[in-house]
């Protein structure tokens, strides 16, 4: 069932099951939070269970309906998403239906599939996806008709914040649904969204992942226990984020970022340029996780100069390595300031789709300037 996949957020799927067994559950909902705390997967655990044809506490996971909404079918849950243009036909006339097929695969395979990964699937180079005016037009039409197969519709809103000045061909719809309907509005920052419908809805603020459930979790799926720790430690409660670090840990991160700063310290140009390239073949999602996993190895090193080296979270291999680098652990708590902020500003630039290339060079310019200064 939906609702297994959930890593953690206990208390916030409690309630919310409990709100629909109470029948005190709004009908228009926005669930803020990065796609690796779990909206979505937690949404589509509410629609299994007010579309399942038997009462309880939370679905049954056997009925039809039940099966049905496992596997994304159902006829009265509806899915919008971001989607972008599509051969053989203009984009204002592309709406979800036509990009349905890719997106249950994915889902199903990733419930916590980011953004950028789903734009990345189906855009052939950098593209924005977004909500337009049609599927608007369709959502409204679909929801005033009747329920298929029982006496409620669910109406799912992935990554809302594309809807963009479009939304407001919802507002009514939002503000008054049609009986039994139920619209939820899953993103990534409800700033994105017009105030006009975030006036209107229930907002439900998800919190990160607690990295005892996040690291439970990759147990499962065959991450070592050591490694699993590490990971739900340095992805800072986001289990999208978590998943890519153990696709990457294959590349060993700390090895990566050590010979990245060895490059910086030495001031090798042709070694960064080369450097910068090979950083530019992995996709931006990849990019971020190294560049947040550096800023973890540099969080590390305060608290080995503050405390000990016991407050360093790190896999026993990777600790290893950190505290024999002598050249990070003598950096000064400015130093270290100065260097997370450049590497915060290359993540948000990457999320800008700048050339990463560009990036990693420029900034690696920066880096190794500041650390030949001290030399």
């Amino acid at each position: 069932m939906w609702r297994d996949s959930i890593v953690g957020q206990a208390e916030i799927v409690s309630a919310l099951h409990e709100s629909i067994t109470q029948d005190t559950l709004s009908h228009a909902m926005i669930i803020e939070g990065s796609s690796g705390y779990g909206g979505l997967p937690l949404v589509l655990s509410l629609a299994q269970h007010i579309l399942c044809s038997q009462d309880g506490a939370t679905s049954c996971g056997q009925c039809k309906s039940c099966q049905q909404v496992e596997g994304l079918i159902h006829p009265d849950l509806h899915i919008g998403y971001p989607v972008v243009r599509k051969e053989g036909k203009e984009r204002k006339n592309i709406t979800s239906k036509d990009y349905m097929t890719e997106w249950r695969s994915m889902i199903l395979e990733n419930p916590y599939t980011t953004y950028n990964e789903w734009i990345r699937s189906i855009a052939k180079k950098t593209a924005n996806g977004d909500i337009n005016v049609k599927e608007c037009n369709d959502i409204i039409q679909q929801l005033n008709m009747q329920a298929f197969s029982g006496a409620y519709k669910v109406q799912i809103i992935w990554i809302a914040d594309r809807l963009g000045s479009n939304g407001n061909k919802l507002l009514k719809l939002i503000e008054e649904p049609p009986e039994g309907t139920f619209i939820f509005l899953i993103c990534d920052n409800i700033d994105t969204i017009l105030k006009t419908i975030t006036s209107r809805c229930r907002v439900i603020n998800m919190p990160r992942v607690d990295e005892a459930s996040m690291s439970a979790a990759l147990i499962t799926q065959d991450v070592e226990e050591d490694q699993a720790k590490q990971i739900s430690f340095i992805s800072d409660g986001d289990f999208a984020q978590a998943l890519t670090y153990a696709q990457l840990e294959q590349n060993n991160l700390m090895e990566l970022c050590l010979q990245w700063m060895k490059l910086c310290a030495d001031f090798d140009l042709q070694g960064l340029r080369q450097w910068s390239t090979e950083f530019g073949k992995y996709n931006s999602e990849e990019q971020k996780v190294i560049l947040n996993y550096f800023l973890k190895i540099l969080q590390s090193v305060i608290y080995h100069q503050m405390i000990g080296p016991d407050a360093v979270k790190l896999s026993a291999s990777d600790k290893a390595m950190l505290l024999r680098n002598q050249s990070l652990l003598s950096l000064t708590v400015d130093e270290i300031d100065l260097i997370s902020q450049k590497v915060s500003r290359m993540i948000t630039m990457i999320q800008r789709y700048v050339t990463s290339r560009m990036v990693m060079f420029d900034a690696s310019l920066s880096i190794g300037t500041l650390l030949k200064k001290r030399a």
